[in-house]
């Protein structure tokens, strides 16, 4: 959804190009060396500009390749920043402000449609990059410097999982790439405390004393992150708000829907009660098309199955009696209504996938992959389609009617309460689903722009 980038005129859009250029290092084609010298002149200006944003100095050091003497001239640079801003959020919240605006107000489902659009890629090569810096060299000097960038990295990301990369930066460390597997808390405490020991015997109290309490609040993160799952609250409340907005359209869709089979009811009514001889034709085509129509969405086993179920109705009982369209019981009624339910929510559900917001459902988790696949839900409308074929000779057998008759029924009772209950459904869901995506939209937009002000998992633990 986001435009391509324009020339950096600002520093939200000189800091896109910085994560742009990160994604080329990780998922390719290889930077070009002029690509390189952009990068870091653009790394420069914003170093002028933010001189206390450590975001530009640690861009420069991944740039530089991050064993360099420039790369580490970066980073030490940026040790000495006060606070870390990628400008991600602002450039989210331009998008947001953006898509709004072309689709006439702010709606939930666009801050779920943003949220992935994060990029990590910069903060996963800062903390590959320190890794080999720390092999090269073991200097106490290097070690302060990674904690202090891990600090603001982990402070200054607005994304937790982004936080999590400073977490992991302060590690890398206090203990060599050896010990990070390591499942002892003794030997883990043991290498966190040398550091801080040989600060102290250097007469740097003050930085060991920092050193301790960034591994106090990286403690108090790993126990949220294990406590809590805020990567699944995320998937949640974008599942949510991206039905939530478009229900009552596909509530209205499934009203549509019934009208049709209703109408489509009357016919067979007419036919039912003038001669047998279409009933032949007749399911044959409704058999071919559930067959084809289920093949073409890619399940031709379904597709079988219903074709033969649509031509059950041929069987009727020998010498059946006339229906005067009297009721057919309270388990007849249950059957059409589990039916009409069934329909409602896969007519429902396949309008909300194939909706706008029912684009950002596939990015969003298992659930998220099936309730935004409108093929699969489409194979299971045809399913539920084959399925009631096999009410009405059921009935007419067991009641010895004549199974067109019954079919007319019972495809009208289905067709009139999928239209009713899709309506009334509609009519309620709609203002109820305004002020849920009011509520959703408030939730999902603090968890996107800002998500540890939305937590709060620690205090800041930045100088």
């Amino acid at each position: 959804m986001r435009p391509p980038l324009a020339k950096p005129t600002d520093l939200v859009t000189a800091a896109a190009y910085l994560h742009a250029g990160a994604e080329r290092i990780i998922r390719g084609p290889v930077l070009r060396r002029d690509e390189v010298t952009s990068l870091l002149a653009i790394t420069t200006a914003g170093a002028r500009q933010e001189p206390d944003n450590a975001f530009w100095s640690m861009a420069e050091f991944v740039f530089r390749g991050g064993t360099s003497k420039e790369a580490l001239k970066a980073w030490s640079a940026a040790s000495r920043c006060r606070l870390y801003n990628d400008h991600q959020s602002q450039a989210l919240e331009q998008d947001r402000i953006r898509i709004a605006s072309h689709y006439g107000g702010v709606q939930a489902w666009i801050y779920a449609a943003i949220g992935p659009q994060r990029s990590e890629s910069l903060a996963r090569l800062l903390l590959s990059n320190a890794q080999r810096a720390q092999k090269k060299s073991k200097s106490i000097d290097l070690a302060y410097q990674t904690i202090r960038n891990g600090a603001m990295l982990r402070d200054g990301s607005r994304r937790l999982s982004l936080g999590m990369h400073g977490i992991s930066l302060i590690e890398s460390a206090t203990y060599p790439p050896e010990l990070q597997s390591e499942a002892s808390p003794r030997r883990l405490w043991v290498a966190k405390t040398d550091l801080t020991g040989k600060l102290r015997r250097a007469g740097r109290v003050t930085e060991a004393s920092f050193c301790d309490r960034q591994f106090r609040i990286n403690d108090s993160w790993q126990a949220f992150r294990d406590v809590e799952d805020p990567a699944g609250r995320l998937m949640t409340l974008s599942v949510a708000a991206s039905i939530v907005d478009a229900l009552p359209g596909g509530l209205l869709t499934a009203a549509v829907a019934g009208a049709i089979v209703w109408l489509f009811s009357l016919r067979v009514a007419k036919v039912a009660e003038y001669s047998d001889r279409f009933r032949g034709p007749g399911l044959t085509a409704c058999s071919l098309a559930l067959l084809v129509c289920a093949a073409g969405l890619g399940y031709p086993g379904v597709g079988l199955a219903t074709g033969v179920c649509a031509l059950v109705p041929a069987l009727s009982p020998e010498r059946p009696r006339r229906y005067d369209g009297s009721p057919l019981g309270p388990l007849h009624a249950f059957a059409v209504g589990s039916m009409v339910t069934a329909l409602m929510a896969g007519v429902a559900l396949t309008a909300v996938a194939r909706s706008l917001p029912g684009q950002v459902l596939p990015s969003q988790g298992t659930w998220g992959a099936f309730l935004g696949d409108p093929r699969r839900l489409a194979a299971f409308i045809v399913v539920i389609l084959g399925g009631s074929a096999l009410i009405a000779p059921a009935w007419a057998t067991v009641r010895r009617l004549g199974t067109p008759a019954v079919a007319a029924t019972t495809y009208g009772s289905l067709g009139r309460g999928l239209a009713l209950v899709s309506l009334l459904f509609a009519i309620v869901a709609s203002p109820i689903s305004v002020a849920v995506d009011r509520i959703l939209g408030d939730h999902l937009g603090k968890i996107v722009l800002n998500e540890q002000v939305y937590y709060n998992p620690s205090d800041s633990g930045s100088p």
